[in-house]
């Protein structure tokens, strides 16, 4: 998780603003009891990363949790969580 993945995820709107705040200091549990959806599509041809996206619950309510793959490393991030199921929309 980088700092600008950290911000993101706790200026993210939420249903559980709080839960989802208090998500990010086990996110290794969160993240285990995910479920992989795809890949999401790339808004832009320019994007230089790729963003996959996991299905995860935060206080008994579906979230997502938004990853993303650079290309310039080799690691993948956490970007963002949300609860916002247009996410599904996006999905290749």
């Amino acid at each position: 998780m980088t700092g600008r993945g950290i911000n993101e995820i706790l200026n993210q709107p939420h249903k559980f603003f709080a839960a989802k705040n208090d998500a990010i200091v086990d996110m290794k549990t969160l993240f285990e009891k995910s479920r992989y959806r795809g890949k999401l599509k790339k808004e832009h041809t320019k994007d230089r990363f790729e963003s996959f996206l996991f299905e995860t619950t935060i206080a008994e309510n579906k979230s997502y949790i938004i990853v993303r793959k650079y290309d310039t490393v080799t690691d993948y991030t956490i970007y963002c969580i949300s609860d916002q199921e247009t996410l599904e929309t996006y999905l290749e």
